[in-house]
């Protein structure tokens, strides 16, 4: 039998009689249930998580804010220049917080602004702020804890078969 890294690790709890996995799920184990043993695995737990502090992103940003960081002569260039699905698109890629195609209708639009301008909506797009999506607990399964996207009960029956 080929055994895979998976397995070894399924084997691994299931023989390791000191080990938590053991203590917590021993008689699953002696009756070699091996789909509520998958089950266990593939349970999410609430867990601390492993990045400490939430990640820098974009800060969100609107069309108001470009125009905030733009001197009204550049404004008004921009207005007398551009038509309404220039000005629509780019509040689409703002409202996304799709920094890339922001940046691109930007650039068009700083053949049109000063350089002054151009800078201060550079600065802008370069702004993040902390991901409000961050938790400082997340939920995972022990499987996704330990590299494995899912185990199934035919991985832990192999798992069971090294052991004999």
């Amino acid at each position: 039998m080929t055994t895979t890294p998976l397995v070894n690790w399924i084997n691994g709890l299931l023989t390791n009689t000191s080990g938590t996995f053991y203590q917590q799920n021993q008689e699953l184990i002696t009756l070699k249930d091996y789909t509520n043993i998958a089950a266990i695995l593939n349970t999410p737990q609430t867990i601390t998580n492993p990045i400490t502090s939430a990640p820098n992103i974009p800060k969100p940003l609107a069309l108001t804010d470009i125009y905030a960081a733009i001197n009204p002569a550049d404004a008004m260039a921009i207005f007398g220049k551009v038509n309404d699905t220039f000005l629509q698109l780019l509040q689409e890629y703002l409202a996304a917080n799709d920094r890339i195609h922001a940046a691109n209708m930007l650039t068009i639009a700083s053949q049109i602004i000063s350089s002054q301008s151009v800078t201060n909506i550079q600065a802008l797009l370069a702004e993040t702020i902390p991901d409000p999506s961050w938790t400082a607990t997340i939920q995972q399964s022990l499987a996704v804890q330990n590299g494995y996207d899912s185990v199934s009960s035919l991985d832990v029956q192999n798992a069971f078969n090294l052991s004999q």
